[in-house]
This record gives structure tokens, sequence and C-alpha cells, in this order.
């Protein structure tokens, strides 16, 4: 519609200006944008404004001249001249039932542009530690920023998704030794720590581990009394770990493999794919 109300705006110039030069450079200085406010219409353009600057003469008479002409082509529901110049439009409801139609027949070119200039954008989203399964707050974050890359991408930018893994520190660290816990569980009277993460999905990727896997030795660990469930958890992690560091270390690595390609099944199958880094 902008595009349309631009078309009447170059017309009615021409019909004003004789110099093509001008009118073109009228054309590349003003706007016809979306208004900020509905009361004051759907569509503003400070077209008259600038028009009048360049010839000198009085841009409300010129507004009024610019407003006659649109409202005699019935295309608008109402046109006004507001301030100093301005030329605000209210849309007709077939005017947005028309656009829907417009869509529907060109899909694939619909909002394209080439505005980005093939601009090199990095987005990172969702990006949540693989420590467990996603929710719906990553959900909502996902279609988020998929949505962002992809309105981009239809201006030719060239966007690169990213899913960063964080795969080190503390909360792998409770990941693998809930895993572990949960192995042993029938020989430390099924203990778990208050801070150890507790989903069903802890004790699938028990059942998915190597069942040569040495876990024995840390059926040795030694369960002291904390009242500080973070303390608790940290001193677990430092036993485990001493009792059997081969054992911690390939479980750490099998544990962190089956949650990362949980995540990025659940993320295809929302149909958001990711360049994965760590």
């Amino acid at each position: 519609m902008i595009d349309e109300i631009n078309k009447e705006i170059e017309i009615f110039l021409s019909s004003i200006i004789n110099n093509k030069k001008n009118i073109d450079s009228i054309m590349e200085k003003c706007a016809t944008s979306i208004t900020d406010d509905l009361n004051k219409g759907h569509l503003t353009t400070n077209v008259c404004m600038i028009t009048a600057s360049i010839l000198k003469i009085n841009p409300k008479k010129l507004a009024e001249e610019l407003k006659t002409r649109l409202k005699k082509i019935n295309k608008f529901d109402n046109v006004e001249v507001a301030g100093p110049g301005f030329i605000n439009i209210s849309l007709k409801r077939e005017n947005f039932a028309s656009i829907i139609e417009y869509i529907n027949k060109n899909k694939d070119s619909f909002g394209r542009s080439d505005i980005g200039k093939k601009n090199k954008i990095q987005i990172e989203f969702v990006s949540a530690n693989p420590t467990g399964p996603l929710h719906v707050g990553h959900g909502r974050g996902a279609a988020y920023g998929d949505a962002i890359g992809r309105i981009l991408e239809s201006t030719g930018s060239i966007v690169e998704k990213e899913y960063y893994v964080n795969d080190a520190g503390r909360q792998i660290d409770i990941l693998t030794a809930s895993v572990i816990l949960r192995l042993i569980k029938n020989d430390i009277n099924n203990y778990f720590p208050a801070n150890g993460y507790k989903g069903e999905y802890i004790d699938e990727i028990g059942k998915k581990l190597d069942k040569k896997l040495k876990i024995d030795d840390f059926k040795s660990i030694s369960i002291k009394s904390c009242k500080d469930p973070e303390e608790e958890i940290d001193n677990i992690i430092l036993e485990l770990e001493k009792l059997n560091n081969n054992s911690w270390n390939l479980i750490k690595k099998f544990s962190l493999k089956e949650i990362v390609k949980s995540i990025e099944d659940d993320l295809k199958a929302f149909n958001v794919n990711f360049t994965w880094k760590d």
C-alpha cells in the first residue's frame, strides 16, 4: 500500500513539477510510513513539507491539494492534513484483506529484499546448559530467535544461527554425579543429594551406558550428612572423581553427548537448525 501511495504522490508531483530530477530528489528525501498513533490514521507522509521547502511554497496549501487528489481516487477511508503539512491516511478494511490475498499469491517472494546486502550476522539463542531436556521457555526462545534469523535472511543477510554448548563447569559435573548415583542407588540406600538432577532422563542415560563400564569403585562412596545442599553436591563430585577418574570422565562424556543429542533432536522437530559450537 505504501508503494501505491508513493505512485500517486509521484503522479501528483509530476503535475506541478516539470523537472524529473527534482521529482526524483523529492521522492528520495520524503518518507511514507506507518503512523506512531492510530488516531493519526494508518500511514503518513511528509512529502508536502519536503516539496514546499524546495519549491518555496506553502506546505499546508500543497498538502490540501494532495489531499484532494488522494480522496478522488477513492482508495482510502480518510485523508487528512495534519500539523505543518503532513498527510495522514486511514485505510479501508479491504486494504488489509487484499494484502492477505497478495501474500498468498507471492508466498516465496513476499517481504524479501536486498537491504541486508549480504551482511554477515551471527545470532546466538537458546544455548541452554546441556544438563537436561529443553522446557517451554527454551521453546519460546527458539521460536523467537529463529524468526529473527529468517527475517534477516529474507533481507539478503548471511545469517549464522549459533547454539553455544556450555559443556564445562560445575553443572556438567552435577549431571555426571547424578547419573552415577542413579546407577549405584541400590548400593547406597537410594541416597540422592538435594541439588542433583532428578528427572527420568537421568535414569535413561544410565540404562544406555556400556554395561562393561566399571562403576563398582563408586559404590564405596562415603555419604556424609551436610546441611548445605551446595556443599553436599560439591563433596560428592570430588569423591566420585577420586574413586574412579577414568569412569567418571567416560560417563561425563557420554551423558553430555546424550543430552546434546536430545536437545538437537527436539529443535529439529521444532524446525530450528543451528551451527553447534562449544
